[in-house]
């Protein structure tokens, strides 16, 4: 018997789960069987993810609906982690006294969710915790600390550094060098490191309105031209795909993307960029709180990973740029 259910809030897991099937099964009725649900919840949920993502998302073809580019993007981050989630219920199906009696809400900063994500959904489903996760975006620090402070969030993750209260436990979980990133057929770059004057002279890609570059280019009375402003770390790797755009980022967020490391070029910044240092902050309940202490647990093993993926930048030079 299928359910009818209205379109699904920001953030909700249940959302991406909508997506992964549209984009397993490429069409709305079997996505609609596979999940239990009518086609009209589908599509409804369709139109609040394309309001959401601002795209298609998925088009209309001849037998099939036909993933859009942002979709086969988000795609790679997408089913994973959904796959991952629901491995945490799956391992709880039919066991007496398995049932989700709560939720697992988490923050995350743009920048530290195509990193932590997905291999925190794995590594939760290995604690096996008996929730539902519920994942939002938080925009910085302050709206973070509020909500944990508000009881609106159990876990908020991302670059806060020294501004968490004391009353709030601190994780470290790794820290991020900054990297900048270049298409590698781009025929401008320079054979090693990259110059400041190089670097100043190219065009740049930056997602959100500003960041530690500009600040300090400013601070030296500097400035940069900047081409594109692209709102999700997620998507920026894609825009360098045959343009000349120079993009600086956590080291992390560059190198979630693993179908395009092999097509860019990675160099340390001509200025001086503090190490992202991104961390789990929790309330202080978290201390007697079983399914907070296995987040935690979970989050720091997934920060040693990406740790150890983003290492220092290295000059990536690849083959000969094609002219």
């Amino acid at each position: 018997m299928t359910r009818a259910e209205p379109p699904l809030p920001k953030g909700d897991l249940r959302a991406l789960s909508i997506f992964a099937a549209l984009y397993t099964e490429l069409q709305v009725t079997r996505a609609a069987q596979k999940l239990g649900v009518t086609q009209s919840a589908v599509s409804h949920s369709l139109k609040a993810l394309r309001q959401r993502f601002n795209d298609p998302l998925f088009e209309r073809g001849a037998a099939q609906l036909r993933p859009t580019r942002l979709a086969r993007a988000l795609a790679h981050r997408i089913v994973p982690a959904v796959q991952a989630a629901e491995a945490v219920f799956e391992h709880y199906a039919g066991s007496p006294g398995s049932a989700l009696s709560r939720s697992l809400s988490i923050g995350m900063t743009p920048s530290s969710r195509p990193a932590l994500l997905p291999g925190f959904c794995r590594a939760l489903a290995a604690e096996s915790s008996q929730a539902m996760l519920r994942v939002t975006s938080i925009p910085g620090d302050t709206e973070g600390l509020q909500a944990i402070h508000g009881r609106g969030l159990d876990l908020a993750v991302g670059d806060f550094g020294a501004t968490v209260p004391s009353r709030l436990k601190r994780i470290p979980l790794y820290q991020d060098p900054f990297v900048t990133v270049a298409w590698l057929g781009n025929t401008r770059l320079p054979a090693g490191a990259l110059p400041l004057d190089a670097f100043l002279d190219l065009p740049h890609l930056r997602v959100g309105e500003d960041d530690a570059v500009d600040e300090q280019l400013a601070a030296r009375g500097l400035h940069r031209r900047v081409d594109v402003i692209e709102p999700s770390f997620m998507q920026a790797p894609d825009l360098l795909v045959g343009t000349q755009l120079l993009l600086t980022v956590p080291s992390s967020v560059a190198r979630a993307r693993e179908d395009l490391v092999g097509h860019l070029r990675f160099f340390k910044p001509p200025l001086p960029l503090r190490k992202a240092d991104v961390v789990a902050v929790a309330p202080a309940r978290s201390a007697t709180d079983p399914l907070l202490q296995a987040a935690c647990r979970a989050l720091v093993r997934v920060g040693r990973q990406v740790a150890a993926a983003s290492r220092g930048p290295e000059q990536n030079k690849g083959p000969a740029p094609h002219p």
